[in-house]
């Protein structure tokens, strides 16, 4: 039973995630430590929520929001600016996320070499509303 665990085993040797007010696996243990809500009126120019159809002039609208979800750089990931334009923005998280986890396991330094790698990804299910949470670690086997 053993030699079979060892066999079976993996190590997880990178991870990459994306919060609201945390951009990186250090930022987000930071926001854990002190306890932080990130719950916010939306940011400027988000979405028109004073054009909702129950606001009035008294709403205020909170909610959780991902910083900087404009700054996809469609040429790092090969992308045309119209086809960028067109994807989901969750699919734009994705793409950073999992190339933050593959940047935290080293796979593009020195030691990159012919390896089976798994890039495992846990999605928040719900239609991108500003809140999706990504999380990405990298295993090699054993």
């Amino acid at each position: 039973m053993a030699q079979n665990a060892e066999l079976d085993g993996i190590a997880i040797v990178g991870m990459g995630c994306k919060f609201p007010g945390a951009d990186s696996i250090e930022e987000y243990w930071d926001l854990l430590d002190a306890g932080r809500s990130m719950v916010t009126e939306p940011p400027k120019g988000r979405f028109p929520s004073h054009e909702h159809g129950r606001s009035t002039d008294k709403s205020v609208f909170f909610g959780n929001y991902i910083n900087d979800i404009e700054s996809f750089d469609n040429r790092f990931f090969k992308k045309s600016g119209r086809e960028a334009a067109s994807m989901d923005p969750q699919q734009r998280l994705l793409l950073e996320v999992a190339y933050q986890a593959l940047e935290s396991a080293g796979f593009f330094g020195p030691r990159q070499q012919d390896t089976e790698v798994g890039c495992f990804v846990g999605v928040c299910a719900s239609d991108y509303n500003g809140e999706s949470l990504l999380r990405t670690a990298i295993t090699y086997p054993a």
